[in-house]
């Protein structure tokens, strides 16, 4: 026999049943909930969401490549004081997040987003690694790529990745370019099928942060400690392939606070990409426009600083 919070069972086949049916049933309804609810966060709408004379290929082109860099401060670190989201915190930030926006200049922006843990005494290190060797930091710029997961054969939860932590986690695979540097993703990805959408991604605080905030449960995108407190929020707006955002949010004091206790800090990986919009091909014909901007962000001293490991602009006209 065996017991399983409120439930009680007779066999292990009876649990795996149970289970799959509940959670199932409970991310169903979270997913259709989240997406009807959550709202968009856009500090410098005027900086993504590019205006400006769009009657000729070229002037699409230059709005691309002249486009205004993104001041990644205001992206990453979000005022709470209305209590707009779960967690009750005045001040949140983004371990994870991805934004892209459709400006009637013609004009697509995507921002990405991803975080890492590190050690203080080791960051220079990392971030003289990237200075020293080009190629290495173009290798390493893709945000997206930082994210760890789950050893799986199957679909599998953001529930039950919280309620199970003895399965096996992979770290990102850029963390072998860096041997002598102890990093840690700061976000884990996982997926599950749905009957009604098919395969549902999910960002998630990976396993070192789920410890150090106390994570336990979660309805994929609400996170809880065993006081059932909310201490992580993955909120998304918009549909995929149009207009669309999605964040990790945590408070930002207590995961600072913690992670200066045992030493390390955070440094983001993030990514401004920029080109010509569907409809500007539909109005003009072929051409292509791309920028393509990829910094280290942390702070240092408290102060705010960026590095850049990719800077790329290219066009062509036919």
């Amino acid at each position: 026999h065996l017991r399983f919070g409120w439930l009680h069972f007779t066999n292990s086949s009876e649990v795996v049943q149970s289970w799959r049916k509940t959670v199932h049933f409970m991310c169903r309804k979270t997913v259709q909930f989240y997406w009807l609810k959550s709202v968009y966060f856009i500090p410098e709408k005027d900086v993504v969401i590019l205006s400006g004379d769009c009657s000729t290929k070229e002037n699409v082109i230059n709005l691309v490549l002249e486009s205004p860099d993104i001041d990644w401060e205001k992206w990453l670190f979000i005022s709470n004081s209305d209590y707009k989201y779960k967690i009750k915190s005045n001040d949140l930030m983004a371990l994870g997040g991805f934004s892209c926006f459709y400006s009637p200049s013609g004009v697509e922006t995507c921002l990405f987003i991803s975080s890492i843990i590190i050690s203080e005494e080791q960051w220079d290190m990392f971030l003289n690694e990237l200075s020293n060797d080009t190629q290495l930091a173009k290798s390493v710029a893709n945000p997206t790529d930082w994210m760890g997961g789950i050893h799986t054969s199957c679909y599998i939860t953001p529930k039950e990745v919280c309620w199970f932590p003895w399965k096996q986690r992979y770290n990102s695979r850029f963390v072998e370019e860096f041997p002598g540097v102890n990093i840690q993703p700061a976000v884990d990805r996982c997926c599950y099928n749905y009957q009604e959408y098919g395969d549902v991604y999910y960002d998630l605080p990976s396993s070192p942060i789920r410890e150090m905030l106390g994570i336990s449960n979660s309805d994929g995108y609400l996170f809880y400690n065993d006081k059932k407190h909310i201490k992580a929020e993955y909120c998304i707006a918009g549909e995929k392939w149009r207009t669309y955002q999605d964040y990790l949010l945590v408070d930002k004091e207590e995961l600072f606070s913690i992670l200066k206790e045992r030493g390390n800090t955070l440094l983001w990986v993030v990514r401004e990409y920029r080109r010509e919009g569907g409809k500007s091909g539909e109005k003009f014909g072929e051409f292509y426009a791309e920028k393509d901007n990829c910094h280290i962000a942390f702070y240092r001293d408290d102060m705010w600083e960026t590095q850049p490991i990719l800077l790329s602009k290219d066009s062509t006209t036919r």
